[in-house]
C-alpha cells in the first residue's frame, strides 16, 4: 500500500483505477 492505497486494503494499482470514497466517480474522472 501507498499514494492512493491508504484508504483501502488494495495496491498501489488498483487505488489508482478505483477513485476514493471520499470523491464522487464524476468528480474523479474529470480531474
Amino acid at each position: 500500500m501507498g499514494e492512493g492505497g491508504s484508504w483501502l486494503p488494495v495496491t498501489d494499482v488498483a487505488g489508482k483505477k478505483n477513485p476514493p470514497p471520499l470523491i464522487p466517480e464524476e468528480d474523479y474522472l474529470y480531474h
